[in-house]
């Protein structure tokens, strides 16, 4: 057996992340739009990084497919929603790269990311 890892760094035998990773278990929804038709998924966000975050949900994703990740605070009642693009999977968990194409979806990532990070 290898040497023991501490969450968020890259074991020596993986690849070289950008971003450190957080563990974490909390309740997403993922939201999916194919030819004109939006599913709502549940799903468990996984791990936690500056660029994105690794999602297992039951539903059928393909490379480079655009999502949405929704997460509920114990906050707030008004959830918080962000873009995403599948980058890779390991069958129903997905590597979901957060998308911050206007200042407001990089406000909501960032947000997103800051009171996960306090919750864990």
């Amino acid at each position: 057996m290898g040497a023991p890892t501490i969450a968020g760094e890259p074991q020596a035998s993986s690849p070289q992340r950008r971003w450190p990773r957080l563990k974490i278990d909390v309740p997403v929804r993922v939201i999916v739009t194919r030819d004109n038709k939006t599913a709502y998924v549940s799903g468990r966000g996984r791990e936690l990084g500056e660029g994105g975050m690794a999602v297992f949900a039951g539903v059928e994703l393909h490379l480079d497919s655009q999502v949405q990740i929704e997460f509920t605070t114990p906050y707030s009642s008004e959830p918080i929603r962000v873009c995403g693009v599948v980058r890779n999977r390991n069958g129903y968990c997905y590597g979901v790269e957060f998308l911050a194409d206007s200042a407001e979806q990089g406000r909501r990532v960032t947000r997103l990311r800051q009171i996960l990070q306090a919750v864990m």
